[in-house]
Order: C-alpha cells, then sequence, then structure tokens
C-alpha cells in the first residue's frame, strides 16, 4: 500500500481523551491480554495530539473485517495497524443531565474551544482542500472555512447593482469602519507640487485639465457639492500625477490615482484597507494558444473599462482629490476644487477584481456562444479570439456590441487577418494599424505574424549583474518560442550569482565577451516573424483549455493517447540544451514539430507499452534520469527499519523517496527530523509493530541519517547510478 503523506508543521489542535467506565475498562483489559491495540488506552481525562491524519479514502485499505463488541455503540476493530477501540461510551448520570456537544476549531486549546447545542450548523459542508495548501498551518483564521477571497467575491455579487443600464459596484472593505485617514494635507501638498512642474509645460497642463474637465461632462465625476457632503461614507482624499507615453495610439496622456499615498507610515491608504480580491485573468499560454488555433483571429478592447463601473453613492466619498478651478491662475491658493469619483477609478487595488468580476457576472447572464467565447478569452479589458469563417465574425461582432452595450459599454478597435470581415463593420470601430500589440507581443496584422519583443541593447555591452538581469526580464515570451535562446541567459545570470557577485559590481572582462556573444542574439529575435495561425492535422477539436494545473487536466481528459518520442524527433530537448537564434531559425524540428506530426495520425509511428521490443527498451532506458526534485513524500507500508523497500518485486532502494519533503516548511532543523521520526514510526506500525511512548534517541539519530542519505542521493543521484553510463555523465558534469 502506498500512501501519499502531506506534512505541515501541525495537523490540528489538542483533543479531549476520556477514560472508559470501570465495568467496560474491565472487560477490555482481559480481551488485551490476547490482542495488540494500535494505541495506548487513557486512564484519566487528558489531552492529546493528533499526530498522522488519514483520509477516508484509504479507511478500507487499513480496517480489517474483524470486530468485538465491547457494549452497545462500542467495539474493538480490527487494523493493520492493530485493534482500535471506536464507537461511543455510556455517559454516567451526571454528564448525562449536562449533556453538550464540543466542537474544537482549529488550534484552539481546550479552554477555548466552542460549545454548541447541535453539531450540524459549526462544521463544514464542502471542506476546500485548497485552504489547506494556502496555510502553514489549519486553523489560523477567525473563520477557517472562508478565504479573504471567497468573501470577497461572495459580498460582491450581493452587492453588485443596476442602474440605468450601468453596473454599480461597492469597495470590498476589509472592515466597515477602517481607519483611513482624510489626507487632505498630502493629497494638496501633491497638488502643488503637480501644478509647479505642469506650469513649465503648458500643453500637458491644458491636456490634463480637458481630461479632468471632460470626465466630468461624462459623469465619470463630480464635483463635492454641499449635497454631497450629507453622503455618510468615509472621506478620503487621493494625489494623482500624469503618465505620458507617446507610443500610445489613443491616449497618450493618462492620469494615474495614488492610492497607496499615506502621509505617515503609521497610516493606512486606502489600498491598504481595501481587498484586493481573487484573481480572475485567464491563463496567458491558454489565451495565446487559443488565439492561434482559429483561422480568423479577432481582437478589440474596451474602451476605458474601469470608468464605465459605476461606484454605490456611499462609496464615492473615499476617491475624492483636489484639482485647480482655473488652470491659469498664477498659484494653488483659493483656486482648488474638490471632485470624486463616480466610476471606477484605475490605480486603486481592488479595481482590477470588480472590473474582472462584473464582466464575468455581465458574461454569465447571456446563455449564447459570443458570451461563452468573451468569458474564455478576455484579458482585463482586451478580448483576443478568433472563429472559423466570415460569417462566425461577423455574428461574433454584432452580438459582442450588443452584449457590451447593454452594460454600457463600448467595443472599440476592431483587429483581424480577414479583411473580408473589416469590410463588414464601420471603420469607427477598426484599428487604424498596421501592427498591433497583444499582451505585449507584437502582431502584424496583414502578414498574420507574431512577434517576440525585446529591449534593444543600447549600450556595446552591460557591465553589472543589475544591467543583466534588466535585459534577461525585457524578453516576453510567454509560449515559450525562443526557451532555447533565452536559456543561455538565464545561464549566464546563474553563473554571475554562483560567483556572489553584488548587483553593481562590474563584470570581469571575459564574463563581458560572454556576455556580448548572447546580448547581441537577444536582438535578433525581434526579427523573427512567427506564424500566428496553427492547425491540428487530422482532428477538428479545439485544444484544451490551459489552466494553474495542467497536470490535473490532463489526466482528466478521458480521449489523450500517450506515446513515446525518440530524443532526435523530440522538439522539447532543445530547449533543455539551449542555440542562437539563427540556428533556431533554421531548426524545423523546433518550430514544427516531428515530420511525421504534420501527417494523418494513421501513419504516425505505433507504440504499444505492452509490446516493446528490446532495441526500444535499450532506447528508453538510456534516457532516463534521476530526478534531483521531489515534490512529494512517498510512505512504503513494505519499508523496513533501515529505509530500504522490502516488497516482493521491488529492491529499489527509497530512502531519498521517503523522506524528501520540503524542508522550507520548518522552522528549524529539531523540529524536521522531529516530524520525520514519527513519519518512520508511522511505517513500522503499518508493519504490525509495536512501538508507544516518546521518540527515542536511537529514532531520531535514525531519521537524522536517512535525512543525509536523502539529501546526498538528490544532490548526487547521478554520481551513484554513473556505473552504467560513465562517459555520458562525465560530458554532462562538465557542461554544467
Amino acid at each position: 500500500m502506498l500512501i501519499d503523506a502531506n506534512v505541515v508543521p501541525k495537523i490540528t489542535g489538542s483533543i479531549l481523551r476520556r477514560p472508559l467506565q470501570m465495568d467496560v475498562c474491565e472487560n477490555v483489559k482481559y480481551l488485551c491480554n490476547n490482542l495488540q491495540l494500535a494505541d495506548t488506552l487513557p486512564s484519566r481525562l487528558e489531552s492529546s495530539t493528533i499526530e498522522i491524519l488519514i483520509g477516508n479514502d484509504y479507511y478500507l485499505d487499513i480496517i480489517l473485517p474483524q470486530k468485538i463488541e465491547i457494549q452497545q455503540g462500542l467495539y474493538l476493530l480490527g487494523s493493520k495497524l492493530g485493534w482500535i477501540l471506536t464507537g461511543r461510551s455510556q455517559l454516567s448520570d451526571e454528564e448525562s443531565e449536562n449533556k453538550m456537544s464540543m466542537t474544537v476549531n482549529g488550534l484552539l486549546t481546550l479552554t477555548e474551544c466552542c460549545l454548541h447545542s447541535t453539531i450540524d450548523t459549526c462544521l463544514q459542508i464542502k471542506p476546500s482542500i485548497e485552504d489547506f495548501w494556502k496555510l502553514e498551518t489549519i486553523g489560523i483564521q477567525d473563520c477557517p472555512y472562508a478565504s479573504d477571497d471567497e468573501n470577497t467575491l461572495s459580498n460582491f455579487v450581493t452587492s453588485l447593482k443596476m442602474e440605468n443600464g450601468r453596473y454599480q459596484v461597492a469597495w470590498p472593505w476589509k472592515e466597515k469602519l477602517p481607519e483611513l485617514p482624510e489626507n487632505r494635507e498630502l493629497a494638496y501638498g501633491r497638488l502643488k507640487s503637480l501644478f509647479q512642474k505642469m506650469k513649465n509645460n503648458p500643453d500637458l497642463l491644458n491636456k490634463y485639465d480637458e481630461i479632468i474637465q471632460d470626465q466630468c461632462k461624462k459623469g465619470i465625476i463630480e464635483k463635492v457639492s454641499s449635497q454631497c457632503s450629507k453622503d455618510t461614507g468615509i472621506k478620503h482624499y487621493i494625489p494623482h500625477h500624469a503618465v505620458v507615453d507617446p507610443t500610445k495610439p489613443t491616449t497618450k496622456v493618462r492620469i494615474v490615482y495614488d492610492a497607496s499615498a499615506k502621509s505617515k507610515h503609521e497610516n493606512k491608504s486606502l489600498n491598504d484597507c481595501l481587498h484586493r480580491g481573487p484573481v480572475m485573468l485567464q491563463d496567458l499560454c491558454g489565451l495565446f494558444l487559443r488565439f492561434r488555433m482559429n483561422k480568423i483571429a479577432v481582437v478589440a478592447d474596451i474602451e476605458k473599462a474601469f470608468l464605465q463601473i459605476e461606484l454605490q453613492k456611499n462609496d464615492r466619498d473615499a476617491t475624492r482629490f483636489f484639482w485647480l478651478r482655473n488652470i491659469n491662475h498664477p498659484t494653488v491658493e483659493n483656486d482648488v476644487q474638490v471632485y470624486r469619483f463616480c466610476r471606477v477609478p484605475f490605480g486603486v487595488i481592488s479595481s482590477p477584481f470588480l472590473l474582472a468580476a462584473t464582466l464575468d457576472f455581465h458574461l454569465d447572464t447571456y446563455k449564447n456562444a459570443t458570451a461563452a467565447n468573451f468569458r474564455e478569452n478576455i484579458y482585463v479589458d482586451n478580448v483576443i479570439t478568433g472563429v472559423d469563417s466570415t460569417e462566425n465574425a461577423v455574428t461574433l461582432y454584432k452580438e459582442a456590441k450588443q452584449i457590451f452595450s447593454n452594460a454600457s459599454m463600448n467595443l472599440r478597435e476592431w483587429a483581424s487577418n480577414s479583411q473580408k470581415f473589416l469590410e463588414c463593420i464601420p471603420k469607427e470601430d477598426q484599428v487604424n494599424r498596421e501592427k498591433l500589440k497583444v499582451l505585449e507581443l507584437t502582431w502584424t496584422i496583414k502578414d498574420d505574424t507574431l512577434t517576440v519583443n525585446s529591449a534593444r541593447n543600447d549600450n556595446m555591452f552591460p557591465i553589472t549583474k543589475r544591467e543583466v538581469l534588466q535585459r534577461v526580464a525585457s524578453v516576453f515570451d510567454p509560449l515559450g518560442f525562443f526557451s532555447p535562446v533565452t536559456l543561455r541567459t538565464k545561464l549566464f545570470l546563474q553563473m554571475l550569482w554562483n560567483k556572489k557577485m553584488e548587483w553593481d559590481e562590474q563584470l570581469t572582462e571575459e564574463d563581458i565577451q560572454q556576455w556580448k556573444e548572447i546580448s547581441f542574439d537577444l536582438d535578433e529575435i525581434q526579427e523573427y516573424h512567427i506564424p500566428r495561425a496553427i492547425g491540428l492535422p487530422g482532428s477538428k477539436k479545439p485544444l484544451a483549455t490551459f489552466v494553474d494545473n495542467r497536470i490535473k487536466e490532463i489526466r482528466q481528459q478521458q480521449d489523450i493517447q500517450f506515446q513515446y518520442v525518440y530524443t532526435k524527433e523530440n522538439p522539447a530537448d532543445v530547449a533543455s540544451r539551449g542555440t542562437t537564434v539563427a540556428l533556431l531559425k533554421e531548426n524545423s524540428q523546433w518550430w514544427h514539430g516531428p515530420s511525421w506530426l504534420s501527417k494523418h495520425r494513421t501513419e504516425w509511428p505505433s507504440w504499444d507499452p505492452h509490446n516493446i521490443s528490446v532495441d526500444k527498451q535499450n532506447s528508453i532506458e538510456s534516457e532516463y534520469k534521476v530526478s534531483k526534485v521531489l515534490h512529494e513524500a512517498k510512505l512504503l507500508a513494505g519499508e523496513g527499519p533501515d529505509g530500504e523497500t522490502h516488497s516482493v518485486g521491488n529492491s529499489k532502494s527509497s530512502v531519498g523517496y521517503l523522506l524528501d519533503i520540503d524542508c522550507s516548511k520548518f522552522s528549524s532543523f529539531i523540529r524536521l527530523i522531529r516530524v520525520s521520526a514519527w513519519v518512520l514510526r508511522f511505517v513500522k506500525r503499518l508493519n504490525k509493530e509495536t512501538i508507544a511512548g516518546p521518540l527515542t534517541a536511537a529514532e531520531l539519530e535514525h531519521a537524522k541519517l536517512l535525512w543525509i542519505k536523502s539529501v546526498q542521493k538528490q544532490c548526487f543521484g547521478e554520481v551513484m547510478i554513473s556505473g552504467k553510463a560513465t562517459d555520458r555523465f562525465c560530458a554532462s558534469f562538465h557542461m554544467t
């Protein structure tokens, strides 16, 4: 039997163990003379801790069919661990009069546990395993059964309103009455500083003022009047400044509001008082893959998306800000007007969540293919999707325009590689550019190709580790088109780390020469155009949606067949070895896969895992590699005290695998060794070895020894098995 063990510092709090009644205890003692119990029996009321928690999915693997009834409802149950006393005991008369059920929540001690008249109302109906992984220890939240994200999303749905064709949302406050200062002095000081800078740039000042006046006319913001001051909401002033981006095709000047500003370190900002909310963005890899799967690509964006969602009146005063009544007035004094937002401003920590949740809610109300398509293929305010025909593209456009119009939103800047589709929609809805940024990849519309962007090498070469990192980070390649090229940059950066170089320490002459070659190669990345559209030969099924847990999703599919691909035909090997842009351009296998992949499925190489020739078996085994990182601890019921498995048909050592747990989760080495020792004791109990009492010095020393062996096996595994492939090992060792 194999059990996956998840190791945490503490499973739960103490539990109360009560002694048996005298008459029952005598019967049990008589049976115990001939039976081996799995645990000791309490002789008095005592507190105990849970050391190992076994899930119900393994219950029937451990429990044996034997059962002995001690009294009504109380049994001795046979198990592989020994006989277990289980069931209910009869209460004394005194206890019956004061009968009350008790639930111990999380890590509360016995004096802190909660008493209830019934147990059903306080137990979780459907436990979430995600919360277990998010917390180092179970039960450290006020409410262990609901995360902040779940509460935020639930409160959003209940508070969401639709009035006059526009959605209204409320801020997700962490507290009902947060200690949020007004921030008047800070906001006023920032305004004076901003005005002084803009006086030297009249064009920017005029544009800034035009944006604010235009937003006021459109109802995005409003002047704070005496009537507004009667609102009972929290009052807070937000500083703001200009961001100028000449490369933007539409909005070159943007006003950014600093919701993280605070006058004192100990004060709270607006962002400090709000929940961020759950991240509801689509996976970038899945988004790009779906974008490439369709013959006709379609891209659009929501015009000023954040500003199309209205704030409820009670929350508007938390977004007050200062601006000038007259920009031609020489000073700020006596020329200040107070505004506040009526819509969701960009720059507040909750704004992305409020936009994403509103869009998701709105699209979910439409039960058609277009809405479902957009729910899956929207990223913040960008729609990145595609269809198979011009007719479907026109239908998508018409339905999408209507759906978003019903929420007072406008889909604009439509782009497509299909000229026929563009001829069917108004010119004012089309993008007027030959190249378009699609989530930081450059899409050349006419040629229908994608380009990976990388910052140009302005200097002849970087001279510090900091500049190397900036250059490496400038390559945005979510689909890994150029991962064989960027691998070289990461290895170079790793080498600098191994040298323990400081961030601003100058590189050696030898390192500079090596980096020059790598850096110049990065410049070539932008020169290569990758076809956007790809197809799946022999199948019309769309590619499965990428999710965070891709392994889990693959296993859920029922129609996936796994076959072996030889090294010479495996394009993944290119990514693991590294190459230059010039060589990668000519590598047809990297861009198109093995030659047989473009043929019909019936012409693919056949592979039967149950009928493999000796030559194929040797070829496969020659590529086996020892895993250097293991993410789960495997408990083998057949393991002996020496850490070796003695199960029939398996003579492989499992020392490294037994104790390969994440030691970073432990606060001290002693704690790690103690947990490991308890796990080893549990394994021995599975072998029906009777061990009781506290851990012994021998057990702790044994656990320590196994950890040393485990680390050696993980770090030097290739050395241990090098006897079969000495030459290959030596070559790889010198390369690394």
